[in-house]
C-alpha cells in the first residue's frame, strides 16, 4: 500500500506550500523513507511526533533528526537558520517526515499549541521555499499515524 497524501487543512497550508498531510502506518512510512534515502542521496528526517508534546522536545527531536551542530539555539530564528544551512549534511534531496503530528505540542496549553503548530508551518513552509530555491527537492509529510 502506498503512503496516502492528503491536504486534511487547505487554510492552514496553502496549495503550493511544499507540505503534505499523509494517513500512513508504520510500515508504510518506512517503505517511503527507505525509498527516498535509496534514491538520489535524500536526507531523510524522522520526527516522532510523540516526544515533540512541547517545544523544547520538538526543537530536540528536529535537531537530533536533522543533525543540527551544537550551538542550535532551542529557539524559532535559529531553526529557521539551521533548517536553511545543513552544511554540515551531504545531500541531493530533503525528506522531512513528522510522524503523529497531531501530538505535536499537545502538552502546550492549547492557544499555545496553536501558535506553536502556526509557527512551525510558517518555518517549513519558508525551508520548502528556500530549497526549492536552491534546486534541492524537498518533501515534508505531516504524518497522522493509523494502525496497520
Amino acid at each position: 500500500m502506498d503512503v496516502v497524501f492528503f491536504e486534511k487543512e487547505p487554510s492552514a497550508l496553502g496549495a503550493d506550500s511544499g507540505l503534505q498531510y499523509t494517513r500512513s502506518t508504520d510500515s508504510e512510512l518506512y517503505t517511503l523513507m527507505c525509498r527516498a534515502a535509496h534514491e538520489s542521496n535524500t536526507h531523510v528526517a524522522y520526527v516522532r511526533g510523540k516526544f515533540c508534546g512541547t517545544l523544547d522536545g520538538f526543537f530536540q527531536e528536529i535537531s537530533s533528526s536533522m543533525r543540527f551542530p551544537n550551538y542550535f539555539g532551542w529557539n524559532w530564528a535559529a531553526f529557521d537558520e539551521c533548517i536553511t544551512d545543513l552544511e554540515w549534511l551531504s545531500f541531493s534531496g530533503l525528506l522531512i517526515v513528522i510522524d503523529d503530528f497531531d501530538l505535536v505540542f499537545g502538552k502546550e496549553k492549547r492557544r499555545e499549541r496553536e501558535q506553536l503548530r502556526d509557527l512551525l508551518l510558517k518555518y517549513l513552509k519558508m525551508a520548502v521555499a528556500y530549497w526549492s530555491d536552491q534546486k534541492i527537492p524537498i518533501a515534508v509529510c505531516l504524518n497522522h499515524h493509523v494502525s496497520a
